[in-house]
């Protein structure tokens, strides 16, 4: 028995079949959940960072957010170039949904 992958991302520049100029497959299966209070709580704590770095910390998300920026603008021009280009994308996406689950105590 052959076993796919929790998520998988497929593009094609031409395809084959001619359907579009491009082709995205995105395709995930159902993600389970259980909440634990505690261990949201331990993961919490463990991703704080100490109150002595805290300036080390905001310099990061200062340089994080100016990447972003710079994404946001490289995928802007890519996007207004698709538009002025007028290329087809075939997108199918096959996504099924988490089940959440939190127990009653």
């Amino acid at each position: 028995m052959e076993s796919s992958p929790f998520f998988s991302v497929i593009f094609e520049k031409h395809p084959i079949d001619g359907r579009a100029d491009n082709a995205l497959t995105v395709k995930m299966h159902h993600l389970e959940i259980i909440y634990n209070p505690g261990i949201v709580k331990d993961v919490m704590r463990f991703f704080k960072p100490p109150k002595a770095n805290m300036e080390t910390v905001n310099a990061l998300i200062e340089v994080a957010g100016t990447t972003l920026e710079g994404w946001k603008k490289q995928t802007r021009a890519g996007l207004e170039y698709a538009l002025e280009s007028h290329t087809t994308l075939d997108l199918r996406v096959d996504m099924d949904a988490p089940l959440i689950m939190v127990p009653v105590e």
